[in-house]
């Protein structure tokens, strides 16, 4: 990052500066959405800048193309590049301003390389590197797997809740099974009672799930407001993140009954099922 006197002021502003070459942009497959790209046509261009949106807009600058960044000299303006994301995701779009850079002080070489012939490429990478600069290791890294190790605590954490999820999810389903069958002892006449009633296996069921069903509306109603605000704390540190819809609250209530109701259809089926006279006879 390098202050740079923008046309029309005295005062410099800190920026962020990425060096590349000519074919860089079309590489990445950047895009520029005013103005133009860096070309060898153009003899001027060593000296000329790309900028990115966010930059424009932190200028006010209307039409930025043909105006004027001075630091070491006037450098002109001769396009502008759609905002994309250069650091962290946790970070929102800095200002950027896109130079070229002599060849003999860059830092990295990207090459795009076709995954099918990963290792005979890398070997035929390290080879030219070898004959053209032979007193240097060749070190690299793919672009993807960079990213990825990145947002690796994030993953770790992710995969954490999942299992922590599925690990409550089985207790609270063990809690509600043994509670069921509890539930169901304790109302052995009534079943019974309702089974002489012509009372159908599904009515027994609402008998059994009515008491757990209620509770499981409570407990959702009092989830909600809490799972939101630490979910939302989290998401904050994100620049870019995507917003809880109110859906995303119901689905977990529906999925919440209808595993409450697939844990205690087994209770409900034995209770269904038992003789009627057995159950008037229970003590």
């Amino acid at each position: 990052m390098n202050g740079y006197f923008p046309e029309g002021s005295d005062h410099s502003i800190m920026i962020h500066v990425m060096d590349v070459d000519f074919d860089y942009l079309d590489l990445m497959k950047l895009e520029v959405v005013d103005g133009r790209n860096f070309s060898k046509d153009y003899g001027t261009d060593s000296t000329a800048y790309l900028i990115n949106e966010t930059l424009a807009k932190q200028l006010n600058w209307n039409n930025p193309v043909g105006k004027y960044i001075r630091r070491d000299g006037k450098h002109k303006v001769i396009g502008v590049v759609k905002d994309f994301y250069f650091s962290s995701l946790h970070n929102k779009i800095a200002p950027l301003l896109i130079t070229i850079k002599p060849w003999d002080n860059y830092y990295y070489l990207s090459l795009k390389i076709n995954p099918e012939n990963k290792k005979e490429t890398i070997q035929n990478i390290e080879g030219a590197w070898d004959m053209f600069i032979g007193d240097e290791p060749c070190n690299y890294f793919f672009l993807d797997t960079e990213i990825q190790e990145n947002y690796e605590s994030e993953q770790q954490t992710a995969q954490a809740f999942i299992w922590l999820a599925v690990i409550s999810i089985i207790i609270a389903c063990l809690g509600l099974y043994g509670q069921a069958a509890y539930s169901a002892e304790q109302r052995t006449k009534e079943i019974g009672i309702r089974k002489i009633m012509e009372a159908s296996s599904q009515d027994i069921l609402s008998v059994l799930s009515g008491n757990f069903a209620k509770i499981i509306v409570i407990a959702n109603l009092i989830a909600w407001p809490v799972s939101w605000y630490f979910m939302d704390k989290w998401l904050q540190t994100f620049a870019f993140h995507i917003d809880f819809a109110w859906w995303m609250f119901v689905a977990a209530l529906g999925l919440s009954l209808i595993i409450t109701a697939a844990t205690i259809f087994s209770q409900a089926i034995k209770a269904a099922r038992g003789n009627p006279v057995d159950a008037l006879k229970y003590e």
